[in-house]
């Protein structure tokens, strides 16, 4: 009998055998030129790999079975979840939040804090995606910041918008400075929109 890490481990390395088979096949058809794709595939698979490991050495635990799309509302204090292949959707309403960290390889990232409140002082909520977008509905009472930065893709934060290579936008509410509980939202990506609303 397997046990549900080695069924895991079979099914990453089948969808990874599937995806370099397509790749070759668009390649020998001239539909794609893999030989430019083989740097961002050799990226994508190492992150996956760090954050499985950090996710193993620190013994977090964590929603998800890194397949598929996930669907989560929580109201903890400290939010990790994380996808290899597949959308994420985050419903944050803690009253106490501490800390997160929403990450996906192949898919997208959203989540909505509109209801969130933090514990006293600057607390961080990251999110990432390598190939994906990222969507944020903002809080509505909380003083926050955004930091967002990508390699390709549209980014937009309320009214600022931007497009093109490297990116990188900023944004704060009225008041951040001053704040006694505030939120900074830190998002990265390599090929993908941004959008805070």
């Amino acid at each position: 009998m397997f046990h549900h890490s080695d069924r895991s481990r079979g099914l990453y390395w089948g969808v990874i055998i599937i995806i370099v088979g397509v790749l070759l096949l668009l390649d020998e058809l001239r539909l794609l030129d893999v030989g430019r794709l083989w740097p961002l595939i050799i990226i994508a698979v190492g992150v996956w790999m760090i954050i499985q490991a950090r996710h193993r050495v620190s013994g977090e635990s964590s929603a998800g079975h890194d397949m598929g799309d996930q669907t989560v509302i929580t109201d903890t204090e400290n939010v990790l979840h994380s996808n290899m292949f597949g959308d994420i959707k985050v419903t944050i309403n803690s009253k106490e939040f501490k800390s997160g960290q929403i990450r996906t390889v192949f898919g997208d990232v959203k989540v909505d804090i509109t209801e969130l409140d933090v514990k006293e002082g600057e607390q961080i909520l990251r999110l990432n995606t390598v190939f994906g977008d990222i969507k944020i509905s903002a809080p509505k009472e909380l003083a926050f910041s955004v930091y967002s930065s990508n390699t390709a893709g549209d980014m937009k934060i309320f009214d600022e918008q931007r497009s093109g290579w490297k990116q990188a936008v900023s944004y704060q509410s009225e008041g951040y400075e001053l704040a006694d509980k505030k939120l900074k939202i830190v998002t990265s990506q390599i090929f993908g929109d941004v959008k805070v609303w």
